[in-house]
């Protein structure tokens, strides 16, 4: 009896394991715009990455940026080593502005022979290079991601839903401590220079 208990629990467990192996692999490969690495202040630049987790022969990719136009601008982009880690050629399509003004369709696509696999596995999709336009609170998003592979194919992936936010800041706040430093030090000067003249007219 307890045999027949303990060899039921087995094959429940494999059964739980087949099925979570089964949804893991359907969810296919996630895409992930990370945050930028550095401070962002107001009129400045920088950039966030695009990674990829479980990919699985892609051979091209694409998707659109969600983002405030009064606030950022997508300036340019550039494809990591991940899309062409097999030796295939990689080449970068977009950013092309899509018609609401609310964002842009990045991608890329590989060359090579037909014995070259497509990627596989984690890495950096593309980095994105942005200009801040104004300051205050703002996010960014991914949408619409197709990932395809061979003869087309179109390969099971999504986006992370969380939005990425962005904090950018009201200016360099260094290169201001310095002005107010230089505009402090003529004036002290300047009051010393004019207080000795007066004490020469004096005498």
């Amino acid at each position: 009896m307890i045999a027949r208990r303990l060899w039921f629990v087995w094959a429940m467990s494999l059964l739980l394991v087949g099925i979570l192996a089964n949804l893991t692999h359907a969810a296919g490969a996630t895409v992930t715009l990370n945050p930028p690495a550095e401070a962002v202040a107001a009129g400045g630049e920088f950039t966030t990455q695009v990674t990829i987790q479980g990919g699985d022969a892609v051979l091209g990719f694409q998707f659109d940026v969600v983002f405030d136009a009064a606030m950022l601008e997508l300036t340019s982009f550039e494809l990591g080593p991940w899309l062409g880690s097999t030796g295939r050629s990689p080449a970068p399509l977009g950013p092309v502005p899509n018609r609401s003004g609310t964002g842009a369709t990045v991608g890329g696509y590989t060359l090579g022979s037909a014995e070259m696999p497509g990627a596989s596995g984690d890495g950096l999709l593309a980095t994105l290079h942005w200009k801040a336009k104004g300051a205050g609170d703002t996010e960014l998003k991914l949408e619409n991601l197709q990932l395809a592979g061979a003869n087309g194919t179109a390969l099971e992936g999504q986006v992370s839903a969380a939005p990425t936010k962005v904090a950018i800041g009201g200016g360099d706040t260094t290169s201001l401590a310095v002005l107010l430093l230089v505009i402090g030090a003529v004036v002290v000067v300047g009051g010393y220079l004019l207080l000795r003249r007066r004490q020469r007219t004096t005498t």
